[in-house]
């Protein structure tokens, strides 16, 4: 009588386990790979995951202006930095937080209050709070048109928590992001204000 020879069969457990261990690697190896990075960045943009295009890239200076509503909040990018000006209404936060993020925004070089009526500097607080700023940059207020508003006491916090520096905007001053420079007109100096919106 002939030996058969036993053969052992892997329990259908274990060769799932190998076939997703492979899986993992071979995916892991090709988008180390410039073609893998180059199908990861594509497929990202046609899935709607990346919102903005790579060939933003190919721009010195991209300006995003985003749908918050009746309110302002405008990002800026030259050479891989970033500023924020303004912040929309304060339920326009993740709008704002998902613009950045999707930009792939690390920190932000400034961020600019144009003047803090709630519509403005809303989600301001959430965002200095998420994000690195280097600096921020408010108009000169008179004390008489500071506002007593939870949105503005939330960004004062929030400035003082992060030991972010404060500048008052004055006409002449000039803000570097990247290659692109800044130019502040306006406010002129000793120039006085009657409505926080005109500051």
């Amino acid at each position: 009588m002939k030996n058969k020879a036993t053969i052992k069969k892997l329990p259908l457990k274990r060769i799932f386990l190998i076939f997703v261990a492979v899986f993992i690697t071979a995916t892991l190896i090709f988008t180390a790979l410039p073609a893998g990075q180059s199908f990861w960045k594509e497929a990202g943009e046609k899935s709607g995951l990346q919102v903005y295009p790579s060939y933003l890239d190919d721009y010195p200076l991209n300006i995003f202006f985003l749908d918050v509503g009746k309110a302002d909040a405008i990002v800026l990018e030259c050479e891989g930095e970033y500023a924020l000006l303004d912040a929309g209404t304060s339920d326009k936060a993740d709008e704002i937080l998902t613009c950045l993020r999707r930009l792939g925004v690390e920190r932000l070089t400034y961020v600019f209050a144009s003047h803090p009526d709630k519509d403005h500097i809303g989600s301001m607080a959430e965002i200095i709070s998420r994000y690195p700023v280097d600096t921020f940059i408010e108009p000169q207020v008179p004390p008489d048109l500071v506002p007593d508003t939870d949105e503005y006491h939330a960004m004062i916090r929030a400035l003082k928590e992060d030991n972010i520096p404060v500048q008052s905007i004055v006409a002449g001053e000039t803000y570097v992001l990247g290659g692109a420079a800044i130019y502040v007109r306006s406010p002129g100096p000793g120039r006085e204000y009657s409505a926080v919106n005109d500051c």
